[in-house]
């Protein structure tokens, strides 16, 4: 059974350039391990998160000696959506409401996202609604159950890094590890935001975007 919640989302207004262009992007790693092998697991997320936005040209070389990455993109995508995608160390979590001071505990602990989501994808067949689809792993299926159940006509939190996505009101129980998310001011945009952020695990290292060229 699929849960399809419908929510109300806020439009971040990210603009659209007239005409592609290319942009060679540095994202300065941070930290003291910078190693070749968590430049090249980040590489790999970061491809993945762009093929997410639907962008074809692009690439994501290292810079072992500056220990950076560098990003060449040519597309109509914003400079500000880029920087989201490419910087978001991509920590999600859902939460639900501990009923005190109203803080929010994680309904599936301190899993990471990929032990958290096994899949994620952008449905488009509603022009003026897309929709959020999100499978969990099957092990937390009965948890999200539960959670579920114990917090009808009550709201549960979607987080990344920190930030509120979305707090849908649960109308009922949702078995079997799937949720729809849509609501009217949900771009297309934002969506696939999501879906990059959602579907391809969480940066190993944090990055700062020191140059757009």
């Amino acid at each position: 059974m699929t849960g399809v919640i419908i929510l109300l989302f806020m439009y971040s207004g990210y603009s659209q350039e007239p005409a592609p262009k290319m942009r060679v992007i540095t994202l300065q790693g941070q930290g003291e391990d910078t190693s070749s092998r968590l430049l090249g697991e980040s590489a790999e997320i970061l491809s993945a998160r762009l093929t997410c936005m639907s962008l074809r040209d692009f690439s994501v070389t290292k810079n072992e000696v500056k220990s950076a990455l560098i990003v060449t993109v040519k597309d109509t995508i914003s400079t500000g959506l880029l920087q989201d995608i490419l910087t978001a160390p991509g920590k999600l979590n859902f939460y639900e409401n501990a009923g005190r001071d109203d803080s929010l505990i994680p309904i599936f602990k301190q899993r990471s996202t990929r032990e958290i989501i096994l899949e994620a994808h952008a449905d488009f067949s509603n022009k003026e609604h897309p929709e959020l689809c999100i499978t969990f792993r099957e092990n937390l299926w009965d948890i999200f159950k539960e959670a579920t159940a114990r917090n009808i006509d009550k709201p549960i939190t979607l987080m990344i890094d920190g930030n509120v996505n979305a707090s849908p009101r649960v109308n009922a129980e949702i078995a079997g590890g799937k949720i729809t998310l849509t609501g009217k001011g949900f771009s297309k945009s934002e969506v696939r935001k999501l879906v990059a952020l959602c579907s391809n695990g969480e940066l190993p290292l944090k990055f700062i975007m020191i140059c757009v060229k």
